[in-house]
């Protein structure tokens, strides 16, 4: 358009210009996100190592609230919460899920994050008191480039990339992610996977 000398004032030129921007920055995104699922496809090692889990989780939480203050998102964990885990990775994972409950849910709808220490493992759920899915949307929660709602554009749906991210990334860390969901009922994603290796006993 500026070439052909549709942008010649400022107004319209900045605005040309702040979308242009947000194209790219969208678009930097999906390649992103796709290196990544690639790398995971091909059995990309995570840093493992002994995390805390309860100040990660505490630290997505906290993010949320500065996002939108004025929704009730609580935190439940127990304390000391410790698991073998990559913590940027992890970190990841419950901070899209938070995300999208905070996208696509209206702001009087609480949020609920907890993690807990069950049979040997870790269980962390974030639940969204939304209007849910149905089953047919469900079933494709987790698959890539699947949005259930096609209202969503890119601009406030994403990419269709991060269930998908979010399920390999689990499942790198031999755990497994599920949605537990109906219309009217809202969404719980529960991740599990195993804790801490056990410490042998000390041969002296």
């Amino acid at each position: 358009l500026y070439h052909q000398g549709g942008l010649r004032e400022d107004l319209k030129l900045d605005d040309a210009m702040r979308r242009v921007k947000g194209e790219a920055e969208r678009m930097s995104a999906i390649v992103n996100d796709l290196l990544l699922l690639t790398n995971l496809d091909r059995g990309m090692q995570l840093q493992l190592q002994p995390a805390d889990i309860a100040g990660l989780l505490d630290d997505v939480v906290a993010d949320a609230r500065v996002v939108q203050p004025d929704r009730t998102i609580t935190l439940e964990v127990d304390e000391p919460l410790l698991g073998n885990a990559d913590p940027q990775r992890l970190h990841q994972v419950v901070a899209a899920l938070v995300h999208n409950a905070l996208q696509h849910t209206p702001r009087s709808a609480a949020i609920e994050v907890t993690g807990r220490s069950r049979l040997g493992g870790i269980v962390i759920e974030v639940v969204d008191h939304g209007d849910g899915m149905d089953a047919e949307t469900a079933a494709h929660a987790f698959e890539r480039f699947y949005r259930g709602d096609s209202s969503r554009s890119r601009h406030s749906g994403g990419s269709g990339l991060g269930l998908a991210i979010a399920r390999s990334i689990v499942e790198a860390h031999q755990g497994r992610i599920a949605l537990h969901t109906a219309p009217g009922e809202g969404c719980r994603f529960t991740i599990a996977f195993p804790g801490p290796a056990p410490v042998s006993p000390s041969s002296d």
